[in-house]
This record gives C-alpha cells, sequence and structure tokens, in this order.
C-alpha cells in the first residue's frame, strides 16, 4: 500500500455557517411491487441542474407491499427496492445514503424513508435516533404509524424527519387528529423534551386529511377549472390545524397543485372517484422559537418550492415534495475523530477495540487491512463508521492504493 500523505485526509473544521438545499419527497406507492424501468427518477423533478444544487435528500415511502415475501427480504436483506432506485441514480451525483444500521434506512412494514447527502456533509452528522410509532389496529400494526429520524449536526443542531400513514376515510378525522397527538407525545428524543424544543422538525407522508363538504360534481367542476383554492376551503387539515394542538404547529407552504389522490394506475391522470379527490399527501414543518431569528449564528429555513410529480403513473397516489434552503451555524474547532499520518506508524491489524465513553483521553488504533478486503488498486476512502451513533463520524479524503507488487515492476 503506498504511503498517504498528511494533507489527504479530511478533518472536521468548519465555517460559521453552512447554508444547503434539502429535498423533501413523499409518495404513497399503493402496493406496487417495484420492478425494473416502471419509473425514472428523473420524472421526480430530478434533472441533472435541479439535482446538482441540492445537497440532501429525504424520501419517505407509504404503503410498500409488505405481504410480498419479496418486498420483505428485499427490505431486510438487499435494500429499500424503492429507494435503491434513487440510490443508483443519486450516487453518480456524489450523494450517499445513510443506512441508520440497516441496508433498507429505516422501515416499519410498508413505511420506510432513506436520506441522502452530498459525500462532503457526511461528517456533519454526529447521530442519528430512531423511533417507530404504530397506529393500525389502534396500536397493534405498524402497516399504520409513523418513522422519526433524528439528526444531531455535529454544532449541535437538532433536525427531526417524521414519515407518517395515518388512518383512511373522511369520517375518521378525529382518529387521525389522536394519531398526531401521540406522534407529537411519544416521538421524544432528548429527556423532559418535546418535538417542540428541537431546531427543526419536517412532517410529510400520506396524512389522509380528506376534502370533506362537497358533493362529487361540485368537486369536478373545481377541478375541470383547476380551481383548486375552492377545494382546499373544504380541506380538512386546514380546518383543524386552528384547533388541533399537534398540527397548529406547523406550516405548510401555499397549495398551487391539484389533490394527490385518487387515480387509476396506470392510466394518465385519470381520476378515480370512487373516493373523492383529496390533498392527502402532504409536507409539513417547524422551527423553534430561537430559529425565526435573522442571524448567520441561528438555524434558520426557508421553503423554495412545493409541488407535486403528475407524471408517474403506477399508483393511485401522485408524489409531493418540496425544497427547502436551510442555514446551519457551525463552530467545531477540535475535531472528534482525525486520521493521521501513515508513515513511521506500527501497523498493526485490530479486529475491535472497546472504548469507555466516560474516558476523556482520546484512543489511538492502528489497523492494518488484509489483501482480501483490498481486492483491487484503485481509489478509497477510509470511513469511521459508530454503530451506536448508526452513523459514519469521519470520512477521509480519497487515498491510492497500489499492490506492493506492481509498485515494485515499476
Amino acid at each position: 500500500m503506498s504511503s498517504l500523505q498528511k494533507d489527504e485526509f479530511l478533518t472536521l473544521n468548519f465555517c460559521d455557517s453552512l447554508l444547503f438545499s434539502m429535498r423533501i419527497m413523499t409518495w404513497n406507492v399503493n402496493k406496487v411491487n417495484f420492478r425494473p424501468g416502471i419509473l425514472s427518477p428523473a420524472e421526480f423533478h430530478m434533472s441533472p441542474g435541479e439535482v446538482e444544487k441540492l445537497d440532501i435528500i429525504v424520501i419517505g415511502f407509504q404503503e410498500g407491499n409488505f405481504l410480498s415475501l419479496k418486498y420483505l427480504y428485499n427490505m431486510f436483506w438487499v435494500g429499500n427496492p424503492w429507494g435503491n432506485q434513487f440510490k443508483d441514480f443519486l450516487n453518480s451525483y456524489g450523494f450517499v445514503q445513510l443506512t441508520c444500521n440497516h441496508p433498507s434506512g429505516v422501515f416499519m412494514m410498508g413505511l420506510s424513508s432513506v436520506i441522502f447527502l452530498k459525500r462532503h456533509l457526511l461528517s456533519l452528522v454526529k447521530s442519528v435516533q430512531v423511533k417507530y410509532i404504530r397506529s393500525g389496529f389502534y396500536g397493534l400494526s405498524g402497516h399504520k404509524g409513523t418513522l422519526c429520524i433524528h439528526l444531531n449536526f455535529a454544532n449541535g443542531t437538532h433536525t427531526v424527519f417524521l414519515n407518517s400513514h395515518c388512518t383512511p376515510h373522511a369520517n375518521k378525522l378525529a382518529r387521525r387528529e389522536i394519531e398526531c397527538e401521540e406522534v407529537m407525545r411519544k416521538c421524544n428524543f432528548k429527556p423532559n423534551c418535546s418535538l417542540t424544543s428541537e431546531d427543526f422538525v419536517f412532517w410529510f407522508g400520506d396524512l389522509n386529511f380528506r376534502v370533506d363538504g362537497l358533493t362529487k360534481e361540485e368537486v369536478k367542476r373545481h377541478l375541470d377549472n383547476k380551481n383548486y383554492s375552492e377545494l382546499l376551503k373544504y380541506d380538512q387539515l386546514n380546518e383543524c390545524k386552528s384547533e388541533n394542538a399537534a398540527l397548529k404547529e406547523f406550516n405548510e407552504a401555499q397549495i398551487e397543485f391539484a389533490p394527490t389522490y385518487k387515480f387509476k394506475p396506470g392510466e394518465k391522470n385519470e381520476r378515480n372517484f370512487s373516493r373523492m379527490p383529496s390533498y392527502c399527501d402532504r409536507i409539513l414543518w417547524r422551527t423553534a422559537d430561537h430559529c425565526c431569528e435573522s442571524s448567520c449564528h441561528v438555524p434558520n429555513c426557508k421553503i423554495k418550492k412545493y409541488t407535486s410529480v403528475e407524471h408517474v403513473f403506477c399508483s393511485d397516489h401522485k408524489a409531493v415534495l418540496a425544497d427547502f434552503k436551510i442555514q446551519y451555524p457551525l463552530s467545531v474547532s477540535n475535531p472528534e475523530i482525525y486520521f493521521c499520518n501513515a508513515d513511521g506508524m506500527a501497523w498493526k491489524y485490530v479486529l475491535s477495540k472497546w472504548v469507555n465513553r466516560k474516558s476523556e483521553k482520546g484512543v489511538y488504533q492502528n489497523v492494518l487491512f488484509l489483501g482480501k478486503f483490498l481486492v483491487k488498486a484503485g481509489k478509497y476512502q477510509l470511513g469511521y463508521y459508530s454503530q451506536s451513533s448508526r452513523c459514519l463520524r469521519a470520512l477521509s479524503k480519497p487515498f491510492q492504493i497500489v499492490h506492493r507488487d506492481k509498485k515494485k515492476k515499476d
């Protein structure tokens, strides 16, 4: 192996603040089994120009076909079949998936969430926490519920992503409100703290709130005239936000797109009027009070885009996406993990090392990789992955691996 120069490694030294672009997308896939060619990620407003401007992408899927053995096998051993389609596409743009200790990301029966970050942002994530809140059959089943992912960034900023699939049908509004209140009560990642204390909370998914109080003929007329503002006057989520304690804390951008449910799968935007057309799929967000200050030293969030994906027809739902501009203040001066120069090291292969978390002393490890782990010469990166934190804590810059035999011949 070639010697590694000190300046080839990346350490955790950051500027005062970082502004980056984040996209959140939610999609109910209607138990459709994934198959090659069923979709192209580019159809989800992911042209090369758009993707290159993004730094983090969060995708929440609902109603995966958890009754399919193939789906379950993929989720446990191979990876999220829907998420993998986006992963393969986004890898070419420098994105890496946060696995959260599992190849499929975070999932619970039909619910799943995947998070992609640009490679240079991986070292900003200090820890990942996950919670599961079941609400199907009044908490007995996870086919309905909420996936909660908490990201703790290196500067101490906390961000929570909630992917929910709530109880359906217009007459179940009270049940949906109870489920939302349960999420606010149970999804706490810090002792004696609620979601309202987190810097950012993004709540998305098939929330299943319906347009209620209009006849189908009236709805059809408003749809034909693209008079969506009239439909939104009868939207259950808008009506209950002023009264429901859990929901009134959250913001939503102005909706200027058609209802995202219900369509005939496989048909080009042909609606199925067996259900009232409704805005089931939503993206909400809230910021802590201190995040509203106009300063580069506090977290800040602004929404830039809120729309649906009209040109994907395999589900009875349309996907919905939102683009945000996020400002994170960064003040890390002394990295917790750093890579040393290889020159002069007494190389030794170490399988594992127990570290006392309460110890204030650092731990130095020399690691020699066996040949079977590095079968090809080329460029590599060395990562420090924390099982307890569920994330990559440090990542070296690329370095070259050269086989000794080839090096001698040269």
